[in-house]
């Protein structure tokens, strides 16, 4: 254990015994005229512990220091968890990870939304006749134009094909890590590599 989880542990202990102490004081003597009266106030040095050690116990918890201390790889796995995150967000954003629809038919919804209100708007404006007919006209073709691109038929074979590979392709990978032995023995050579490679911390300093 580090001098830090050593600290750490002493100032808990100093904690809890300092409020312990504390009530037995309360319990023992009298806690009137305390204030002006030299010789009690200097009998609450206890409570200087107590705000002293919470306060240090404080900055070591949020300062990643008591953190270390006690996990020292804990700081890298949640770096390699942001990193790993940072790199499916690509994926997040084209296929309904986190969504129910994928981000084009979103963008689709959200048009056919954007020109159902221009018609309602249509109806509250000064045109003629003859000029909301033609507005009536634009914005069926408007909507003749967003469900054509959302139709399947005009999608080419080849991203058809392209889009069946991907789907294969995340499947055998979650078939795979399903498997126990996955991805079995590590290749030395590959190992090397991973080695070699710089660190996962976010800084240029690696947290240790």
């Amino acid at each position: 254990m580090t001098i830090v989880g050593v600290l750490y542990i002493i100032l808990a202990a100093m904690f809890v015994w300092s409020i312990i102490h504390g009530q037995k004081v309360i319990r023992t003597e009298r806690t009137d005229a305390v204030f002006g009266n030299p010789i009690r106030t200097m009998g609450g040095w206890h409570w200087v512990i107590c705000g002293v050690s919470s306060l240090m116990l404080f900055w070591l918890t949020f300062s990643w220091d008591a953190g270390k201390a006690f996990f020292p790889e804990a700081a890298n796995e949640l770096c390699q968890v942001a990193k790993l995150n940072r790199a499916v967000k690509p994926i997040r954003s084209a296929y309904p990870l986190d969504n129910r629809y994928l981000l084009s038919t979103r963008l689709l919804e959200r048009d056919f939304k954007q020109i159902d209100l221009l018609y309602v708007r249509l109806s509250g404006t000064d045109f003629n006749s003859d000029d909301r007919e033609e507005l009536n006209d634009i914005i069926n073709l408007m909507r003749d134009v967003l469900a054509a691109q959302a139709d399947p038929k005009f999608i080419s074979p080849d991203t058809e094909g392209r889009f069946k590979e991907i789907a294969d392709r995340i499947n055998r990978v979650a078939d795979d890590l399903l498997d126990e032995g996955y991805p079995g023995p590590a290749d030395p050579k590959l190992l090397e590599e991973a080695l070699a490679q710089p660190g996962w911390g976010e800084s240029s300093t690696e947290i240790p």
